[in-house]
């Protein structure tokens, strides 16, 4: 289920802002 969250996560951040890689980086980390 948590993969599938992050999946999900990922997917909108970069949606929004697909120049932010800190975004992915805070939601891979945390």
């Amino acid at each position: 289920i948590n993969f599938l969250v992050h999946i999900f996560s990922t997917l909108i951040s970069y949606s929004m802002q697909p120049k932010k890689p800190s975004i992915s980086s805070s939601f891979f980390i945390g």
